[in-house]
């Protein structure tokens, strides 16, 4: 049984210290991270876009959707 005020949490909970080890990661770090993140996916998005792989991607999932109904 749990006792009255901890709600059914474990020690772990009640303390702030979250199963997976180590302490949380602050704010400004995963901002930081986040924004770096998002900064290579755009980079590589616009990458792609100069090598012309969205036409290739389009063509593909053209062809799939034909041959989903029956006629490619």
């Amino acid at each position: 049984m749990s006792s009255k005020g901890d709600h059914g949490q474990g020690a772990s909970e009640r303390d702030g210290v979250r199963d997976g080890g180590g302490a949380p990661a602050s704010g400004r770090y995963r901002n930081r991270a986040g924004a770096l993140l998002l900064a290579a996916a755009c980079g590589f998005v616009l990458y792609g876009l100069f090598r012309g792989e969205a036409a290739i991607v389009l063509n593909k999932a053209v062809n799939i959707c034909l041959e989903c109904i029956g006629l490619g």
